[in-house]
């Protein structure tokens, strides 16, 4: 999950925000509390293991933070599994590792149904990027190795795109790197229970809340819809090509974006039509008629 920080846009919160995405999260969890502390569960979490916990660089380009004596004899064995998961990863999409990444686990006593990165979350921060996981996937191995490869995918898709990928291809592409598949919901949309949302929907629900157990089905099947586009982006032309789409996404040149902007078009669909050859909203048909007449995959 790629963590959404709207509460620190309000002005008394700037301070708060300045320096979580600076990493400062001691400092910050410190201002929040004078504030009130609304919503900061997260900085907490942060704060513990930064105060608490040790650092092990296990690549030049990517360090993991955690609290020691909680990872046990275990820690070998998940700082393997954490560098083993990026490398293949940045391999698959063709991310050269040009920006910094810190991976912190999170402390044992913020475990609880309430923290908003139970799952797992991605900031993008100065001086690297940072991701966020829940402590009860050390003991949980492959889950451990699926979490990873999620919330790296946010981190190659914020760098190759430059921060412009609308969120449900964010969120397509890290539960297809984690191999996620929701066979229930392919059978639903196939049999018309399920709508099949349009691009602003299914934006707009994967962007939600998902501690909202009312919006939780809805939420999930908006997940699994994503999943579906981006495994039928995958079979127009393999990983790299989704790397290439990304990439694409993120030209920052000038004539890049007047295009654009001359045809009334979005990055996203600009660079679906480049890569691809077809429109944002023909991806949406044609991932659609994908699932509606392919066989569930079989992983």
């Amino acid at each position: 999950m790629a963590r959404v920080l709207t509460y620190l846009d309000a002005p008394m919160w700037r301070a708060v925000r300045e320096l979580y995405l600076q990493d400062k999260v001691v400092e910050a969890l410190a201002e929040a509390e004078k504030l009130g502390g609304q919503d900061s569960n997260d900085l907490y979490a942060e704060a513990e293991v930064r105060r608490d916990g040790s650092q092990w660089k296990i690549r030049p380009w990517l360090t993991v933070e955690a609290i020691d004596s909680e990872l046990g004899h275990t820690r070998t064995t998940v700082l393997e599994i954490i560098g083993d998961a990026c490398d293949a990863l940045s391999q698959r999409f063709g991310w050269d590792q040009r920006e910094a990444t810190m991976i912190a686990l999170l402390p044992l006593d913020v475990e609880a149904p309430w923290m908003p990165g139970r799952w797992g979350y991605f900031v993008d921060k100065e001086p690297y990027d940072k991701i966020c996981l829940p402590h009860h996937l050390i003991h949980d191995l492959p889950e451990l190795t699926k979490t990873v490869l999620h919330e790296f995918m946010h981190d190659i898709t914020t760098n190759l795109s430059h921060g412009h990928a609308p969120r449900w291809l964010s969120e397509a592409l890290s539960t297809y790197a984690e191999a996620r598949l929701d066979r229930n919901t392919w059978t639903e949309i196939q049999s018309g229970r399920l709508e099949w949302l349009s691009p602003l929907s299914l934006d707009s629900m994967v962007s939600s809340d998902n501690r909202d157990a009312e919006l939780h089905r809805s939420i999930s099947g908006a997940y699994s819809q994503a999943n579906f586009i981006a495994r039928f982006l995958a079979s127009e032309g393999g990983d790299q090509k989704l790397g290439s789409l990304l990439t694409e996404i993120g030209d920052e040149t000038f004539l890049h974006n007047l295009e654009n902007q001359i045809l009334s078009r979005s990055r996203t669909d600009a660079s679906l039509r480049k890569v691809y050859h077809f429109s944002e909203i023909e991806l949406f048909q044609k991932a659609h008629a994908w699932v509606l007449n392919t066989r569930i995959p079989l992983e």
